[in-house]
């Protein structure tokens, strides 16, 4: 998996969530999300890690599906939006 994009913390700089495709491959993921909309399988496609650079583990992880990250993304979207006003 390839991580997308690391949103490091502004406190311990080496703490940091990343973003990455939950499957290896991106028409596996878009299959889940499909089937996720006929009821057939949870869409589990996108990937949270919580770690620290150079670390051996991740210490943490938070899987959701394509809908939740649409709404989480928004909701931060409306909030940055908010602040800077």
């Amino acid at each position: 998996m390839e991580t997308r994009y690391k949103l490091y913390d502004k406190e311990d700089k080496n703490l940091y969530i990343g973003i990455e495709n939950h499957y290896h491959k991106l028409n596996d993921a878009k299959q889940v999300y499909r089937e996720s909309k006929k009821g057939e399988e949870m869409d589990d496609s996108i990937y949270f890690e919580i770690a620290k650079d150079g670390a051996n583990e991740v210490e943490a992880t938070i899987v959701f599906g394509v809908e939740e990250g649409e709404r989480f993304a928004l909701a931060l979207l409306n909030l940055c939006h908010l602040i800077k006003r």
